[in-house]
């Protein structure tokens, strides 16, 4: 494996749940869908467990990944069911076990109040950042895991709800609050906050990076080949309205309440054939300070 998935292997090892925030290409989708093949094959008796993706064509993919590593796995470890599986669709793969056991992994795609009508024993949540309902999707999915399960979510960085996902449960500061995540791990579901910069394959370097420069424009290289989680979650090119700013140096978010700013102002920069921006200030003891950026 290369080094960043060794990483994600050994937080999956420690953590039930698991904010994965990556850079582009490191193989960790690859790698999840192992452990979601292991979760069907060994978490329980009558286990499911539950892809969840972008779209359509994008959740069956993860779906067919799965089906392969299991229809490839040695015989000794390979359930001899999976060749005359129950229901084998591109949404659903079924088979027993026993008299009494069947495993069950579903793919969806990310909508409001997916799969809520169903529990599972792992949850994968790929590209958490994309989805078109990332708050409705993760607020559904997170209330259908068994007590004991597992979810993973995997994702590149994205402005919007799994950003502010990432700065909630990334407010860890010090050794010791880590050491009590991982000791409290099993007694109750925490994610888990897990950033891999581009370094985690196989080549990359700042030399690599200094070559990807001269193909990119500097926000694309940052989500692809990120080196920190800050220059993670600015997103890709096109989710930025003007690239040219940089939220994080040139403003302070939300320093104090907005009650408390003395004067207040919102602005509107109609787009024509450019996109349409909106902005709500306050200013506090003379200082410029942006509230929200749309």
């Amino acid at each position: 494996m290369w080094s960043g998935q060794r990483q994600l292997a050994m937080a999956m090892r420690e953590h039930r749940w698991l904010y994965a925030l990556k850079a582009g290409k490191l193989g960790f989708t690859e790698l999840e869908c192992a452990w979601d093949a292991y979760r069907a094959l060994y978490a329980s008796p009558n286990a499911r467990v539950h892809l969840f993706s972008i779209g359509q064509r994008e959740s069956r993919d993860l779906l067919s990944y799965v089906r392969y590593g299991i229809e490839h796995l040695p015989p000794p470890y390979r359930p001899a069911q999976i060749d005359n599986a129950e229901t084998d669709t591109l949404s659903e793969l079924k088979w027993q076990m026993g008299p009494d056991d069947t495993r069950t992994i579903v793919s969806y795609p990310a909508s409001a109040h997916i799969s809520i009508d169903q529990s599972c024993q792992h949850a994968h949540v790929d590209e958490l950042a994309h989805m078109r309902f990332p708050q409705e999707t993760w607020d559904a999915v997170s209330t259908t895991i068994a007590p004991e399960g597992t979810c993973h979510i995997v994702t590149r960085g994205q402005p919007g709800f799994a950003a502010e996902l990432w700065e909630q449960v990334a407010g860890i500061d010090n050794a010791a609050q880590l050491e009590s995540m991982a000791a409290d791990a099993k007694a109750s579901p925490q994610l888990y906050p897990l950033f891999v910069d581009y370094r985690g394959r196989l080549g990359r370097d700042e030399v690599w990076r200094a070559a990807e420069a001269t193909l990119r424009t500097p926000a694309g290289l940052a989500h692809y080949a990120p080196r920190t989680p800050a220059e993670a979650l600015r997103g890709d090119p096109g989710s930025l309205i003007y690239p040219m700013f940089d939220p994080d140096r040139h403003f302070r978010r939300n320093p104090c309440e907005w009650k408390d700013y003395r004067y207040r102002y919102a602005a509107v920069d109609l787009g024509g054939t450019d996109p349409t921006a909106a902005m709500v200030a306050g200013v506090d003891r003379g200082n410029i300070q942006m509230h929200s950026l749309f």
